[in-house]
């Protein structure tokens, strides 16, 4: 009697912890309800008398989230929890949502072996219990891969330290990001990468900085809130570089840091730490001064980015942004071939801003997508009234930002628009390397799919990036654009006399056809001409032209002074 008494208050106990209690009997597939919080709904949430039909019901039922049916499944498999508990485990666990009044809450499924468990009668009990409070503060703040803190947490913490720090002490929050991460992942693996981040973690963690606060953000991304104490200039250089050994091969990283010195406390964490990383695009000998530290010029720039973001709706609204075109012509006639839309922003109080000012920004912001789908509607819109009108149309061709192939909306416009017989609008897509090596197997795919359907894919700026022969190997274009840099040096640099040389000869070999960016003077005109160069872009023949101009030139032909 006594034995019951203790267990029923055990029981009472627990009771406070857990909604269910279950004693199941893997073996027989059968369980023991000794604790259960809601029993009117046991019927709705799949109740059965064997405890795997009664699992299967509930991953069935509206009462999980449909994200976690099939992990959910997969857990509670009879034969899998058997096998687990045979092969000597002492705990299981499974968390999930669960749908209590309406709302989906974190709970844990837990399954430990009960006092008279055998290999064979597997005697269990199982508790679920909810967590969901702790549980979100370990989703919403926790780098799951570092075990420390992630952006949210560096902010919510960060915040609260800087509202109790005295101000007779000086503090710094420091922005870190790894050079050429992509390259270091692909050599060790994506294992192998995480491994480094983890291990660049515990460096800066242990490292003289003493952080009060560190955080992995994203990515190859870190963050540190430091006394100013400890901040030492001259071990920084030294500080940036970690040497990571995997598998017998080691490697020498190197990292960059963004330096924001806190001199306004009003500031929210937030904007520290985007000081703190804006810092970086300022550091130029990333091998000698691997840092930066944000200073009132920097300051400027910010402000100015940020209205930059925070006016482009209204921009889009008011008809402040104009699509320009930059005609292309033929190397060898002259004549206009087809042409570039460029975007202009006229802005009502700062007049004409340089799209190399703003297109970054957007970038960075993720907002270039809606300025890339002002572009394509305009282009549509000319091209298309010409076409009604019986008038001449060339190509047009658009840039498409890496973003903008995770838009679908704006990804199955532009396939609708080529399958629904205006291919003869003769549509062109300009593509960075950069992009090319910002998208996954899927977007790659979409690239595909506009070929397929009829337009002509641009390798825009080739040249410029690092890694320019092997994207050329590994994908398909139409047309190659050589990059503005090269043909500038025409006449300065012998070498890249070869080398242009060289690009329009490969070219020609994979059936693609060569543009020359920016071209400005005789001498690389005919230069370009002599190597077979296609076409020909740049001021030589014509600055990127308002509608109305482009539509003068071409109907009447460019003059040549």
């Amino acid at each position: 009697m006594a034995n019951n008494t203790q267990g029923e208050e055990a029981l009472l106990m627990l009771s406070h912890l857990y909604y269910k209690i279950l004693k199941v009997n893997l073996t027989k597939d059968s369980h023991e309800e000794l604790k259960n919080l809601d029993s009117e709904r046991s019927a709705e949430m799949g109740y059965s008398e064997k405890i795997s039909d009664w699992f299967k019901g509930f991953a069935h039922s509206e009462y999980i989230h449909p994200d976690d049916a099939e992990k959910y499944l997969l857990f509670s498999d009879i034969d899998s929890l058997r096998k687990s508990f045979h092969e000597g485990k002492k705990y299981v666990c499974c968390y999930y949502r669960r749908k209590v009044a309406n709302n989906f809450r974190w709970v844990c499924m837990e399954l430990i072996p009960a006092q008279e468990y055998s290999h064979d009668n597997q005697i269990v009990y199982l508790y679920i219990r909810d967590i969901h409070e702790g549980f979100m503060t370990d989703v919403e703040e926790k780098d799951f891969l570092t075990r420390g803190l992630n952006r949210r947490g560096f902010l919510r913490q960060g915040k609260i330290f800087m509202e109790k720090a005295g101000r007779d002490k000086s503090y710094s929050v420091l922005f870190f990001n790894i050079k050429g991460f992509k390259a270091i992942n692909e050599f060790f693996g994506t294992r192998g990468g995480d491994e480094l981040l983890r291990t660049i973690y515990q460096h800066l963690k242990k490292s003289s900085l003493q952080p009060i606060l560190i955080a992995r953000s994203d990515g190859d991304h870190f963050y540190c809130l430091i006394d100013d104490t400890n901040l030492n200039y001259d071990d920084l250089p030294e500080l940036c570089k970690i040497t990571f050994t995997k598998d017998n091969k080691s490697i020498r990283v190197y990292a960059r840091c963004g330096i924001y010195n806190i001199t306004d406390y009003s500031l929210d964490i937030s904007t520290m730490c985007d000081y703190a990383k804006l810092a970086i695009s300022h550091i130029y000998d990333e091998y000698l001064k691997p840092y930066a530290v944000f200073d009132d010029e920097m300051r400027l720039n910010y402000i100015m980015h940020s209205e930059i973001q925070g006016q482009v709706h209204h921009a889009l609204t008011n008809n402040e942004f104009e699509v320009y075109y930059q005609p292309i012509v033929d190397a060898h006639s002259g004549e206009i071939t087809s042409a570039e839309a460029l975007i202009r922003w006229n802005h009502p109080e700062q007049g004409i801003i340089s799209p190399g000012v703003f297109i970054p920004v957007l970038e960075e912001s993720g907002r270039i997508t809606q300025v890339d789908s002002f572009v394509l509607n305009e282009v549509l819109s000319f091209q298309k009234a010409r076409k009604k009108a019986g008038l001449k149309i060339v190509p047009i061709s658009i840039n498409l930002s890496w973003m903008d192939f995770y838009d679908t909306k704006m990804m199955e416009t532009i396939l609708e628009e080529l399958r629904n017989g205006e291919n003869n609008l003769l549509a062109r897509f300009e593509v960075t390397e950069t992009s090319y090596a910002a998208l996954s197997d899927n977007e790659e795919n979409m690239i595909a799919q506009l070929r397929e359907a009829g337009a002509e894919v641009l390798l825009d700026d080739f040249g410029s990036g690092y890694s320019s022969f092997s994207t050329f190997s590994d994908y398909d274009f139409d047309i190659v654009k050589l990059d503005m840099g090269f043909v500038q040096k025409i006449g300065e640099d012998g070498k890249i006399k070869s080398i242009i040389h060289s690009i329009i000869d490969m070219s020609h070999h994979m059936d693609a056809k060569v543009i020359a960016e920016g071209v400005e003077t005789q001498n690389q005109l005919d230069f370009l001409h002599r190597h077979d160069c296609d076409y020909i872009q740049g001021y030589y023949f014509s600055k990127p032209l308002p509608k109305e101009d482009f539509v003068d030139v071409l109907e009447n032909g460019l003059s040549k002074e």
